[in-house]
């Protein structure tokens, strides 16, 4: 049996997420629903206080090195890119 949660992130958690599941080959759900699985219900998982597994859950929120830049500033990319190859102003 298994219940539906339904959760809400923010832009740069969800890109974080969707760029880690791609690398193992998972939808981003399917790498959030294991990872709070392997946490909460995996071997030697013990139940705790409310207060407790609010607090370890959020622990599992927070930034992860790719080694190498990712974002969402757009203009800050273009930019970037234009520089890259040359463009004065980022057009073709």
């Amino acid at each position: 049996m298994s219940t539906q949660l339904p959760i809400e992130l923010s832009e740069q958690a969800f890109a974080v997420l969707f760029e880690l599941a791609s690398a193992v080959g998972k939808t981003p759900a399917e790498l959030a629903a294991s990872v709070v699985e392997t946490i909460y219900a995996g071997p030697g998982a013990t139940p705790l206080d409310p207060q407790t597994a609010r607090a370890q859950f959020e622990h599992c929120f927070g930034s992860v090195d790719l080694g190498r830049p990712i974002g969402l500033a757009n203009d800050a990319i273009d930019a970037d890119l234009a520089r890259a190859y040359g463009t004065a102003n980022g057009s073709a």
